[in-house]
């Protein structure tokens, strides 16, 4: 009888134990080709740059151990990057809906965590949150008059990318 509640209890321990996760970015990101344009380079390092600055001014946020990144041709008039953050956080990170920027919680998948998906009139962004890894899709504006994607397209390509780039750590 005890034997079968330790079993149970390490069970349920084990199905409930958080899962770790690595984020990689590759050359080519679901289909998507890499954005070469140097000028949207330039200001999505900006936006790389921005958000590393927001999440590791958190209080208690944790521990930064790597940050993977890409810019990708998404269509003739939108680029999408990716920023993902490995580390070891010790607060979920989340959107927050002011200066210009309205947010709303979103699925994180299958995966778990927590997501939110947010616009502030020009780009359009979702992002995911674990134990372990920070991702933020982004698509942005890459030609005159494109305006925001759609907060529910960019949520599902936000799922698809997921999907790809974030591997269990064994």
């Amino acid at each position: 009888m005890v034997l079968v509640a330790v079993i149970a209890g390490i069970s349920v321990y084990l199905l409930n134990k958080p899962q770790k996760w690595v984020l990689t970015a590759p050359h080519t990101l679901v289909g998507l080709s890499p954005d070469i344009s140097p000028t949207d380079q330039l200001g999505f390092n900006a936006l790389i740059a921005k958000f590393k600055s927001d999440l590791t001014s958190l209080p208690h946020y944790g521990r930064l151990n790597s940050t993977v990144s890409g810019i990708y041709r998404l269509t003739q008039r939108h680029s999408v990057g990716f920023i993902g953050f490995n580390g070891t956080f010790n607060v979920r990170v989340a959107l927050k809906t002011g200066a210009g920027l309205t947010v709303t919680t979103a699925s994180p998948g299958p995966h778990g965590g927590t997501a939110e998906c947010g616009t502030d009139g020009i780009n359009t962004l979702c992002q995911w949150s674990t134990g372990t890894t920070v991702g933020i899709v982004i698509v942005i504006p890459t030609s005159l008059g494109a305006g925001p994607e759609k907060r529910k397209d960019v949520h599902r390509l936000m799922l698809k990318i997921r999907d790809s780039v974030e591997h269990p750590v064994h």
